[in-house]
């Protein structure tokens, strides 16, 4: 049979906390709301790194291409130099006079010289000979002339539009216009004129009675 523990190693009393327990089972909130918080300073220190890593990578990059361009402002002074005191220049110094200046360049020369193309061939065959002239056309003659065209259509058909309601009009029969009536202007009757209204109204009802009375009369 297992040894019993001594009872020296039991503890003399085991106590219950209440406010441990309360604290443990309404804390649920509270603790998933302080986790939350820690994410969040993790999140926002690991951002902060980043964007400390993004600038010093700029800055780096911002470094070399100021390097570069005092190298080349030096070397352009060192050829100018040179070339003002009159010593030949280096075959590094030649080499780079002679750089490419890029597509925009390129278009620039291209677009400098245009083709002509008024030119004249000749093709034979062995029954016909033809010959063929090419002449550069303008295109700012051809668009004025398009122009009075298109100017001269519109014109003409606005004309046609204008004889065909004219004959329209002349077949249709025209009826008089009738006179249009003047509305009466709406004013408001002053106190002594609606007074005077209310007094005629008294009197002519008065009348109506007075008439309607001896025509009962008569007829008794």
């Amino acid at each position: 049979m297992p040894k019993r523990r001594a009872d020296a190693d039991r503890p003399a009393e085991i106590a219950f906390d209440r406010e441990a327990r309360k604290e443990y089972l309404t804390g649920f909130h509270k603790r998933k709301q302080q986790r939350i918080a820690k994410a969040k300073e993790i999140a926002a220190a690991i951002e902060k790194e980043a964007k400390k890593d993004a600038k010093k990578q700029i800055r780096d990059k911002r470094k070399e291409e100021l390097e570069e361009l005092v190298a080349a402002g030096k070397a352009a002074a060192r050829k100018a130099a040179r070339l003002a005191a009159g010593k030949p220049l280096s075959d590094s110094e030649d080499d780079d006079g002679d750089e490419w200046g890029g597509i925009e360049e390129e278009e620039e020369e291209t677009a400098a010289a245009p083709p002509k193309v008024d030119k004249e061939e000749q093709y034979v065959d062995e029954d016909k000979f033809t010959t063929v002239v090419v002449e550069e056309m303008d295109l700012n003659a051809d668009s004025s002339a398009g122009e009075e065209a298109e100017e001269e259509d519109g014109e003409g058909e606005k004309g046609k539009a204008e004889e065909n309601k004219q004959e329209e009009d002349k077949g249709k029969k025209k009826w008089p216009k009738k006179p249009k009536e003047k509305k009466k202007k709406f004013r408001y009757l002053s106190k002594a004129e609606r007074k005077a209204d209310r007094f005629k109204l008294k009197k002519r009802k008065e009348k109506e009675r007075s008439k309607f009375k001896a025509e009962k009369e008569k007829r008794k």
